[in-house]
């Protein structure tokens, strides 16, 4: 617990002056708030490099034993550091860097958030089985906003267009507002834990001893 004192007692310090920024003009805070957010761009770099490391560090292991698939942790490392080598030699304006980041990483990409199509059906499919009153009302309310905006049933029903767009006003814009004012209520709640260190998990696994 002593070996993380410090950190927390800095961070809360500097986490308060930056709070006490946005309600108090003062120079002196204004000043400590913008260099502490500067060092914010410092920090994630370090901190990305340091993921950087542990990433090769973990998959040169599974190469070396030949664990299970190996031959994605090549994969893997081998475009981890093309990208990061023509980056710094060659920039991130040059044709190569451009070539391998519109014609790989973001078909890649683009692959993976459609993937995602298959999950949200398959999650889709388990919530709205109407097993009681709550799950009874969700499905009825998607089910009229789905038909609501397919243009076959507009044709067939001109009311329903109407139902679906009053369903996602009133009703979906309170449910919104509801789930962000928990956020961000639970937000406020784990800040305030650890601006006064009661919550140290994010430091270390001894941190929460």
């Amino acid at each position: 617990m002593k070996r993380n004192l410090l950190p927390t007692v800095l961070g809360g310090l500097l986490g308060l002056v930056v709070i006490l920024d946005a309600f108090v003009k003062q120079a002196t805070i204004q000043t400590i708030s913008k260099t502490a957010m500067s060092w914010i761009v410092t920090v994630a770099g370090f901190a990305m490099m340091l993921g950087a490391i542990n990433m090769i560090m973990i998959h040169s292991k599974r190469i070396q034993t030949k664990t299970k698939d190996y031959d994605e942790s090549v994969v893997l490392l081998l475009s981890l550091t093309t990208m990061i080598f023509t980056g710094i030699f060659l920039g991130s304006t040059s044709k190569l860097f451009r070539f391998l980041f519109d014609n790989v990483q973001l078909p890649i990409s683009a692959t993976l958030f459609s993937t995602m199509v298959f999950w949200i059906a398959s999650a889709a499919y388990r919530t709205f089985r109407a097993k009681n009153v709550t799950a009874l009302v969700v499905l009825s309310a998607t089910f009229l906003t789905i038909l609501g905006n397919a243009p076959l049933m507009e044709a067939l029903n001109p009311s329903l267009p109407a139902i679906a767009q009053w369903m996602m006003g009133p009703p979906t814009a309170g449910a919104q507002r509801a789930v962000l004012m928990c956020g961000a209520i639970g937000s406020i709640a784990l800040g305030l834990r650890v601006l006064l260190g009661i919550e140290r998990g994010h430091m270390s696994a001894a941190g929460s001893e």
